[in-house]
């Protein structure tokens, strides 16, 4: 029973370390689309629209997925109908009972049964209530994450930096999250620290041509990476307590809402000029095929899928597997714009698949992860 416990668990993390690379692999392809999208309609109205399209894709995946019974929604609803209606329901059998015993003393009892019921069925709504507090404080504040995040990195792209040089500088976020992660006993593996240097180098020979500068695009983007660690640590604190794809549909709502603020005042000037020349963009369909990649697949499934992979996954190796981006923005670039690779590139590309897959080794003879370590 132990061993099969555990192959369960072991399949649990390949199944979400290959969640984690799919989203890697949706976001490399993203680089382009928001490269081209930002240029066309301006940062903020890329990211605001997008953040809608994601959330409003969720929402009938959301529904199906209960239908289903795979979110924890499911359980939310047996226990609220099991409420009020519970109580009365309950109380009223039991006084139909104990009214042909005509007893006094099975009357005393029914009243200290009945007081039980409430107070079970008052736990039970006790319960719901912390649950959906929990959800929307986890929804807003990883929207809140995502919206500082996202917004920096599209503007460090709309300001010039390179995409390969954003695609590294972005992808730092993996040595910022251990870093980060120790203040909160997030420990890690010596195999996973060597794969975080092999994977820096990696990305510096992918990424990086010519002599390293630094300009504000670029300091942008480092803040970027920043506010990409802070996300991924605060999905890890929410992700075990909520349903994933329900606290992922509420971050893009948040986001979304936020972005709209800029959007307004620096995309569309804050004025009815503005806002006309503004609209005359969308005119074009080729601007909506970004957007939509951008919403649909980028937001509404890469985002959801890193919720969902993130479950059990040591904060650290998440990184790890999702800075594969960069090694897919520049594959993406040489299939989709016809960006020929170079030795240094390809170099750095098999540099982060080995560190990737050395972070993934288990030590030997571990039968089981140790406290704090969490598939670390």
């Amino acid at each position: 029973m132990e061993q099969q416990g555990r192959i369960t668990a072991a399949g649990r993390r390949r199944r979400n370390s290959f969640l984690l690379i799919l989203t890697a692999f949706i976001w490399g392809i993203a680089f382009v689309a928001q490269s081209t999208g930002g240029d066309a309609v301006g940062p903020y109205s890329f990211n605001c629209i997008r953040c809608f399209v994601g959330g409003i894709v969720l929402l009938p995946v959301i529904k199906i997925l209960d239908n289903l019974g795979l979110t924890k929604k499911k359980v939310s609803i047996r226990e609220r109908e099991r409420g009020d209606a519970f109580i009365s329901e309950e109380a009223r059998e039991k006084t139909s009972i104990r009214e042909r015993e005509r007893g006094d003393a099975f009357i005393r009892e029914e009243a200290g049964e009945n007081t039980s019921i409430r107070e079970e069925a008052r736990g039970k709504k006790t319960s719901i209530s912390k649950e959906r507090r929990t959800l929307l404080a986890g929804g807003f504040a990883c929207g809140l994450v995502l919206f500082i995040a996202s917004n920096l990195q599209q503007m460090g792209l709309y300001m010039g930096s390179a995409a390969g040089k954003a695609g590294f500088l972005t992808a730092c976020y993996m040595l910022i999250v251990p870093v980060l992660g120790l203040f909160f006993h997030k420990k890690c593996r010596l195999n996973v620290w060597a794969g975080i240097l092999i994977a820096a180098v990696g990305l510096y020979l992918l990424c990086i041509r010519g002599d390293f500068s630094i300009q504000f695009s670029d300091i942008l983007l480092l803040f970027s990476a920043l506010g990409f660690a802070v996300h991924i640590l605060v999905i890890d604190a929410f992700t075990e307590r909520v349903d994933g794809v329900r606290m992922s549909c509420i971050q893009f709502w948040v986001c979304g809402v936020l972005s709209a603020f800029p959007m307004f005042f620096a995309d569309m000037k804050h004025s009815v000029a503005g806002i006309v020349a503004w609209s005359k963009a969308f005119e074009d369909p080729t601007v909506w095929i970004p957007i939509l990649y951008a919403g649909v697949l980028s937001c509404g499934v890469a985002y959801t899928l890193q919720i969902v992979g993130q479950q059990g996954v040591n904060p650290t190796v998440a990184s790890l597997l999702m800075s594969l981006e960069s090694v897919f923005s520049v594959l993406a670039g040489w299939v989709i714009l016809g960006q020929a690779l170079s030795r240094r590139e390809i170099l750095g590309c098999i540099l982060i698949f080995g560190a990737v897959v050395l972070a993934q080794i288990p030590p030997l003879g571990s039968g089981s992860v140790k406290k704090g370590e969490r598939d670390g």
